[in-house]
């Protein structure tokens, strides 16, 4: 468990400087240790959004919504990302 929250707070740091593959990596490192955790995919898809790699954003958010569904980061994030970067109408 303290090794999943140095992994969560290095991707909280990593994504306020604005190094997105750095923070994917530590969000990566904290999944491996803990696959459910909804707080590490909602931070990875932060970092994916920092790459534009929205439709993979998307994904990580839809699954920490259904393995968290009370949490409100997921949902936020995932309302956020709609309203910024529309999936494609094709």
């Amino acid at each position: 468990a303290l090794q999943l929250g140095l992994h969560l707070n290095v991707a909280a740091c990593r994504l306020k400087q604005a190094k997105w593959e750095s923070a994917q990596r530590a969000c990566d490192a904290a999944l491996r240790l803990d696959p459910t955790s909804a707080k590490a995919l909602v931070r990875r898809a932060q970092a994916l959004v920092g790459q534009e790699a929205y439709e993979e954003a998307r994904c990580d958010l839809h699954e920490a919504m259904r393995l968290d569904p009370e949490g409100g980061a997921g949902r936020a994030a995932f309302a956020q990302l709609k309203v910024r970067h529309p999936p494609c109408p094709c």
